[in-house]
């Protein structure tokens, strides 16, 4: 299956990380930045039977930290989602965006340890890139985690955590009308590697299982 990467739109995305400014007076006002590049594979739930979505995504977070430790942060992303409805048959192609909000909430138990929790809520939507049969896609997208952290060496941390996820969506195509759908399965679990490169930035790679399949790849800076 070809996958298409968006162009003016990846650089409208994008832009902000290049023009953000890593001073003093700037890590004031946020605690971390991060850009994401995901490739997942997930089992929707329709009113007609289940279909798989592929989806490639990016996208760009920005946080803050409260004087409690709490994280919150939004982000902004642009997905190419691949919507196939049965074997044989030719899959929708989308181009979606979202917008998300999270909190999260570290539980540092010394130098080395870490749990942490987390929330995030996500609204999506796209259209269809077929023109003369139109459809539209909009989900919301809840999920809850739960994790710890292991700090091995000073360059390498691993991070193994469970994520709950609800999710609420509609499809509307020109012929088939309006089809709602959700998860079968709402947990997944996974895995994170942090490789740091300086002692605030990283680099990520997260592997996660259950309906939510797939990989990511993660560059952040943390300044707290």
């Amino acid at each position: 299956m070809t996958r298409q990467w968006p162009g003016r739109r990846l650089t409208r995305l994008l832009l902000p990380i290049w023009l953000l400014p890593v001073s003093a007076a700037a890590q004031e006002e946020w605690s971390g930045v991060r850009v994401d590049l995901a490739e997942t594979d997930i089992e929707w739930n329709f009113d007609g039977g289940k279909r798989e979505a592929s989806i490639s995504r990016v996208s760009f977070e920005i946080e803050g930290t409260a004087g409690t430790g709490l994280i919150a942060g939004f982000g902004l992303g642009y997905m190419s989602v691949s919507l196939r409805s049965g074997a044989g048959m030719q899959a929708r192609r989308f181009d979606a965006e979202y917008f998300e909000v999270f909190l999260r909430q570290p539980f540092d138990l010394g130098d080395h340890f870490r749990l942490h929790a987390g929330f995030d809520y996500r609204y999506n939507s796209g259209r269809d890139r077929d023109e003369d049969h139109p459809a539209d896609i909009d989900w919301t997208e809840v999920a809850f985690e739960v994790g710890a952290g292991w700090r091995l060496t000073d360059t390498f941390r691993v991070t193994p955590f469970a994520r709950y996820y609800s999710i609420d969506g509609d499809l509307d195509e020109d012929i088939g009308g309006v089809e709602s759908f959700d998860l079968d399965d709402p947990v997944s679990g996974g895995i994170r590697f942090d490789y740091f490169v300086e002692e605030t930035a990283f680099v990520r790679f997260e592997y996660q299982t259950g309906e939510y399949a797939g990989g990511y790849l993660i560059f952040a800076r943390e300044y707290f």
